[in-house]
């Protein structure tokens, strides 16, 4: 599989997508829950949030570091 910005942008698009879900998730659960269990309701969700969040940054540092090693092997 090769690295490119393309996926760390995809990953944080959906971590994004997954903090608005999340918000609206809790939000519209509180109408029919109490607040502690919306908050538990949306917690999974904004977990996978942090998770892409994560694993973009992770996958933003692999990148630099190819494109600093290729730019030193070019020499």
């Amino acid at each position: 599989m090769e690295l490119n910005e393309d996926i760390f942008v995809r990953l944080m698009i959906a971590a994004f997508g997954l903090t608005l879900a999340a918000f609206i998730v809790r939000g519209t659960s509180r109408i029919v829950v109490s607040p502690d269990t919306a908050a538990a309701l949306s917690t999974p969700v904004f977990v996978l949030a942090m998770l892409c969040a994560a694993a973009g940054f992770v996958l933003a540092v692999v990148i630099k570091v190819q494109s600093i090693r290729a730019a030193q092997s070019s020499r």
